[in-house]
């Protein structure tokens, strides 16, 4: 005669799944499991728990809760907790935080030497997440989870580029357009620094075409700006977390040389050739990934007159333009003299988004 097994409602399985006839039917149902009034150290964890893992209140990341509820005792977490407090915490489908993350302040030198990895964290300690304690609403309990990233995420992602001599010189490392000054090795006047500091301030988002002589500040004022669009892209990255780069600064030589060694690479590329640091591909995968893209580009002028160089760039700045983006570029020559070098119609296309129009600006390092 057949045999019907009835589970116990409250029937809780090693592996924290609903169990099958097949798992329980040699064996009888486990004794109900007893829950503490309150938890302690050694109602919490195994006694062959891993050293490490044991904190109070416990801390674990999301991935670890994912993997407890799927594989039980399998998991590495399994292994570490009682089954009296991995019930509970599967059981518990809702956590709400109830503590803000502690963050201790680091002075600029520290955020630096961690921005350029030559420290670990101090306050995440290398794990680039902040945790915070959340509290179930069904059991009640008290868990450390993870909050937010770590503020290392971000300075790692400013100082990969602020970092990179080949992107900022170390004469500008420093520079900051919120205390921007007038510079004692500017050949411009003080007065006319100031006042194009004050313009900069005042709309550190909209496009500029910062041209004039050669020890005028153009690079020093750029390397402000470029500084105020990587912090800002930074901040947006670290809570995105996904890694899509949005603010890019070269040399317009350079940029144009690594577009043409990508175009004539040949079809298996046998010279290894890394794709350009900005294409329009780039450029439109940022906007798609929620942010602005910011293009900055030193010594505009030295793009040369050829057709491909010329165009090429303008089809950049345009891109840039057509997602809403920012273009800032330092040049020796003004808008008559770059037309006269490029053409009226290429020069034109690509000067009027830097320089003219809604939020963009041509400013003459002169006076």
């Amino acid at each position: 005669m057949a045999t019907t097994l009835k589970l116990p409602d409250d029937y809780f399985g090693d592996d924290f799944s609903a169990p099958t006839p097949e798992k329980v039917a040699p064996v009888e149902p486990e004794a109900p499991i007893l829950i503490p009034a309150t938890w302690t150290k050694e109602t919490i964890y195994r006694p062959t728990a891993w050293e490490a893992w044991v904190h109070m209140p416990p801390k674990l990341a999301w991935a670890d809760m994912a993997a407890l509820r799927q594989w039980g005792s399998r998991s590495d977490h399994g292994q570490v907790y009682t089954r009296a407090y991995a019930h509970e915490m599967v059981r518990e489908g809702d956590w709400q935080q109830v503590a803000a993350p502690v963050l201790p302040a680091i002075d600029a030198a520290t955020a630096e030497r961690i921005g350029l990895r030559k420290i670990e964290c101090p306050i995440c300690h290398g794990v680039s997440t902040l945790y915070a304690l959340h509290r179930g609403t069904t059991t009640g309990l008290e868990i450390m989870l993870p909050s937010r990233a770590c503020i290392c995420r971000g300075l790692r992602s400013i100082w990969r580029y602020w970092g990179d001599d080949k992107v900022v010189p170390v004469r500008f490392r420093q520079t900051n357009l919120k205390t921007l000054k007038p510079s004692d090795l500017s050949i411009l006047a003080p007065a006319r620094q100031q006042e194009i500091i004050s313009t900069l301030q005042a709309r550190p988002a909209d496009s500029y075409h910062l041209y004039g002589e050669p020890g005028t500040g153009k690079t020093h004022m750029m390397s402000a700006l470029y500084r105020h669009a990587l912090y800002a892209w930074a901040t947006q990255e670290m809570r995105q977390c996904d890694c899509v780069q949005a603010v890019w600064r070269c040399r317009t030589t350079t940029l144009l040389q690594e577009h043409i060694a990508w175009d004539t690479r040949g079809d298996d590329n046998p010279n290894n050739v890394n794709p350009p640091t900005v294409t329009v591909r780039g450029v439109q995968a940022a906007k798609a990934a929620g942010y602005r893209p910011c293009l900055f580009l030193d010594e505009l002028d030295k793009c040369k007159a050829t057709e491909f160089q010329v165009a090429r760039l303008a089809e950049l700045v345009d891109e840039v333009y057509a997602q809403e983006g920012q273009v800032v570029a330092t040049s020796n020559k003004d808008f008559d003299s770059l037309c006269g070098k490029w053409g009226d119609d290429e020069a034109g296309t690509i000067l009027r988004r830097i320089g003219a129009g809604p939020g963009a600006h041509s400013v003459e390092f002169a006076g």
